[in-house]
């Protein structure tokens, strides 16, 4: 689950650790080890959720999923995961992406930034 979490959210295994404690990641495996993994991803996002992206913001705000953002931007489905998750840095992100991501979301580039 530990490994399935780390490639979907683009973050490193010491960064979940540092935010879900061992023993509760032993505890969540034995509640969601049958689940869907969609399920674990979702409550894993829950621990991190406090420091929401601008752009998830956003994208939640317009009702447009990451797979429909990635699809009307043309930005890569796992790029727009990884600035929601913030384990890659929007304000750092090539000017052509953020301005694509904006268009899509029908907003101003700044509004993105964090």
């Amino acid at each position: 689950m530990l490994t399935h979490c780390q490639w979907y959210s683009c973050r490193t295994s010491k960064s979940i650790l540092d935010t879900v404690p061992y023993d509760d990641l032993i505890g969540l495996y034995v509640t969601l080890h049958e689940a869907d993994i969609q399920k674990s991803y979702e409550v894993m996002d829950a621990h991190f959720a406090n420091n929401e992206s601008k752009l998830k913001t956003t994208g939640k705000h317009c009702g447009l999923t990451q797979e429909v953002l990635a699809n009307e931007s043309g930005v890569f489905l796992n790029t727009i995961r990884a600035h929601e998750r913030k384990s890659m840095d929007l304000n750092k992100a090539q000017f052509d992406i953020v301005m694509r991501l904006a268009k899509a979301l029908k907003c101003e580039a700044p509004e993105l930034l964090e």
